[in-house]
């Protein structure tokens, strides 16, 4: 296991306040060849730094499915503020939903995510209306309302997801 640990300048591809407020991230040896879903963007990070790792959007079939399965934990965990009427605690949760939202999409389709000038319009493997739910969201992530926008979108993505995974496979 490698152990060694750098901080990574964000790049200019991932530079986003919503995001990124100090604009560094932690990179660990370790995530160099195992996915980490707990920390959106890192392989984006590396990979835009120049840093050999992992490109989780090359094998989507692999790793799409670990961050349903992330979302899965957060979403647990946002349901138990959003019960507690604890909106500013579940902010910080919606981010890393969003950003698994993110990675879902972007990896869906094969290409690493980029926030700066974000746009799904070329992606194919999406929701529907997926840029204006985004926005809605993002401009206010402590809002049930937005929980539950987040939750549809996930689940659609999903669907997305298998759809294009059972077509690619009929197509081989």
């Amino acid at each position: 296991m490698n152990s060694i640990e750098k901080e990574i300048k964000i790049p200019s591809e991932l530079k986003s306040p919503f995001f990124f407020p100090i604009e560094k991230v932690m990179w660990k040896g370790e995530y160099a060849n195992q996915l980490n879903p707990e920390i959106p963007f890192v392989y984006e990070a590396a990979y835009f730094s120049g840093i050999d790792a992992i490109k989780p959007w090359d094998d989507a079939e692999q790793y799409v499915p670990v961050i349903f399965n992330e979302w899965k934990k957060v979403k647990q965990n946002l349901f138990e503020f959003y019960e507690k009427r604890d909106s500013r605690g579940a902010e910080q949760h919606m981010k890393k939903g969003v950003g698994l939202f993110l990675e879902a999409v972007y990896w869906s389709n094969h290409v690493p995510v980029k926030l700066n000038g974000m746009s799904f319009e070329k992606l194919k493997v999406k929701p529907i209306n997926a840029d204006e739910r985004l926005l809605f969201i993002m401009n206010r992530p402590g809002l049930y309302h937005s929980f539950k926008q987040l939750s549809e979108l996930m689940a659609e993505q999903e669907k997305q997801f298998v759809k294009h995974m059972a077509f690619k496979k009929v197509r081989a």
